[in-house]
């Protein structure tokens, strides 16, 4: 299996290596992390993740560890809306996480073995865009919902449920398109494959261009790849059905400059021809079938 190659490195700590075997990376906010003693509140600013199965606290400070708590060890996820008194300032709504279970990573930004925090806590986080702040808490409510289920198959079917919601409720944005002459030949719904985990989003081909925009918008806002620079093409099977596509742009290097994975065996038989069709234009020996 080859996997996608990305040309250029976020400088974000946080990686989709963070996730557990078969998570997803929903959504992220702009927020900080307070936390009070008896003197004074600190906060900290950073990137709060929904991810399917735990939450994950990026801080911009190298220094500070990122935090993923692993929604089954949660007990109780709340928005707490503080008192606002007319005569002050009014406060900002926060989210409050009691859990069983804290995870830190990349603590002094040294590469290490996790450290696990075990006993109860509570975790205070506040969006920056405050208006967000119930919607989030009714999407945590959920998936922990689902991380709660006795069954695997159907936390998996709660989840798979989610991102489909997701995924039907966006689209491509075709403000993407590096030309104005470009025109859309079709558009669906894929994942990207990556190792141990799949990357959410929309694929767009075009008369130039394959495009692939993540649901998260991680590694990067939108992946191009120039449809007269694909070498090789080849058709994947994942979970046994015929559903992937795996694109390369060199011939003969074993890492695919991207690799798909569609829900309907016909939209991406669709795709694979418009490619194979256009390569064809060019010689008859561009593209390969291999199932």
């Amino acid at each position: 299996m080859a996997f996608f190659n990305t040309q250029e490195r976020t400088k974000e700590r946080f990686s989709l290596l963070l996730l557990d075997l078969e998570e997803y990376y929903f959504e992220q906010h702009t927020a900080y992390h307070v936390s009070s003693d008896s003197r004074k509140e600190k906060k900290i600013r950073g990137s709060f993740k929904v991810c399917s199965r735990s939450i994950i606290f990026d801080p911009d400070g190298l220094a500070e560890p990122i935090i993923k708590i692993p929604l089954r060890d949660c007990q109780k996820i709340e928005f707490v809306e503080k008192e606002n008194n007319p005569f002050n300032d009014p406060k900002p709504p926060v989210i409050t996480v009691s859990c069983k279970q804290v995870i830190f990573i990349k603590e002094s930004n040294v590469i290490a073995p996790h450290r696990n925090e075990r006993g109860s806590k509570n975790l205070t986080f506040e969006l920056d865009v405050w208006s967000k702040t119930e919607d989030v808490v009714q999407t945590l409510l959920q998936l922990h919902r689902a991380s709660c289920l006795d069954k695997l198959g159907d936390q998996t079917a709660m989840i798979a449920a989610n991102l489909q919601s997701r995924l039907a409720r966006s689209s491509f944005d075709k403000n993407c398109f590096q030309g104005v002459a470009e025109k859309s030949h079709m558009e669906c719904p894929v994942e990207m494959v990556m190792p141990l985990v799949s990357n959410p989003g929309h694929v767009c081909i075009t008369n130039e261009n394959l495009y692939f925009q993540p649901l998260n918008g991680h590694p990067l806002h939108v992946i191009q790849i120039k449809l007269n620079e694909v070498r090789r093409i080849y058709k994947r099977r994942r979970g046994l059905r015929p559903l992937g596509l795996e694109v390369f742009c060199s011939e003969n290097n074993l890492c695919s400059d991207i690799y798909l994975t569609f829900y309907n065996p016909a939209e991406r038989d669709e795709i694979y021809y418009y490619i194979a069709t256009f390569l064809g234009m060019k010689t008859q020996e561009s593209f390969v079938v291999e199932e």
